[in-house]
Formats: C-alpha cells, structure tokens, sequence
C-alpha cells in the first residue's frame, strides 16, 4: 500500500511516497529511437496532470493524497516537475505555518522527447548537471488518460556518488487525467482542484 511520510526541515514539511512500488519488467530505453527538442504537443497543451485515484496516508481517513505532474516553459527551456500534495477529507489543503504542502518535486529541465512505440513517449534532460538524476519518464496514452513511469540512469558528472546507480527496471508513478484549464501550482496545496 502506498503511504505518505512526513520529514522536518528548515523550511516545513515535504512529502514523498513510500510503500511498494510497481514495476515494469522491460528494460527497453529509446537510445535507438529519434530525440527532439522540447516535449510533445499534447503537453504543450495540457500542463497539468492529476492521479483521479486518491492516494491513502498514514494518518488515517480525515486525509488523504494525489499525484501531479507538470509541465513549464522558461527562457526557452521545457521542465517536468512532479510531486505530491496531502488534502483533509473535505478537500481543503493540509497546511499551516509550518507546512509546506507539495514537496520540490523531481524537477526535469532541458528537456528531449522520443516516440518508442505507438502511443508511447520517452522524456529525458538533454543537459547533464551534477547533482541531478538523470531521470527519465515514460508516457504510455490509454484512452485519455496516460500511464507514467520513471526510471534513473547513471550520472557521468557524479561517477563517484554512492547514488548515482542506473535503475534496473521501470517504476510506475500512476495513471495521471488531464487537469481543468485556470489551475495553477500555487494553488494546489491549497484545496483539491477535483474537489
């Protein structure tokens, strides 16, 4: 069962997923595959995206989670971010002064797209920056939604970090929906926008 945890520090609270993961037995990648700047139109199009699924937390049935996934366009320059927000059971964001409700995220810039196969997207950065995983997403559209996995790759900046292992296998994030238009990060840790 997938589960919220809760860390201190300086600036609050983030929070992560635990629990047990799901995997995907290939280990196909997109090397062979043609690499174009940016990311696909559809995403362009449609920024943010939501698990309809709500996601169960440690601290019982007065809360509970989503999943987002978005997508910004800075100096020229395409992100993924994706990140978890915790809501009380009427909707309204779980925040107080000390709180910060979405975590940072896996923050993606500079990034490149590949079609693998049909209906399927790769995503990667395409500048290698240390300190950075090299994380790459994996887009498959079923009906109107997309099913998103992600897996790591060794860093070639940071050899020598204990953490810079390539994954093995793909790890499925969830199904994510297309989120209403007018919706806006800053407001997401505030009150559930299915609500």
């Amino acid at each position: 069962m997938t589960h919220f945890r809760k860390s201190l520090g300086l600036l609050g609270v983030s929070l992560g997923l635990i629990g047990g993961a799901i995997v995907v037995g290939s280990t196909e990648t997109a090397n062979a595959a043609t690499w174009h700047k940016g990311i696909p139109s559809t995403f362009k199009t449609h920024k943010y995206w939501v698990t309809k699924s709500k996601v169960k937390t440690e601290y019982g049935k007065n809360y509970y989670g989503r999943k987002y996934i978005t997508f910004s366009y800075r100096n020229k320059i395409w992100s993924i971010t994706r990140f978890d927000a915790m809501y009380y059971k009427d909707g309204k964001g779980y925040i107080n002064n000390n709180f910060i409700n979405y975590d940072s995220g896996e923050g993606t810039p500079y990034l490149a797209y590949a079609k693998t196969k049909k209906n399927t997207y790769e995503l990667k950065r395409t500048k290698q920056m240390s300190g950075w995983p090299e994380r790459h997403y994996r887009f498959q559209k079923s009906g109107s939604t997309y099913k998103v996995w992600t897996r790591s790759y060794w860093n070639h900046i940071d050899p020598n970090v204990a953490s810079n292992r390539t994954e093995k296998k793909w790890t499925k994030v969830g199904n994510f929906s297309i989120l209403k238009k007018g919706v806006r990060q800053s407001t997401l840790d505030k009150k559930d926008p299915l609500k």
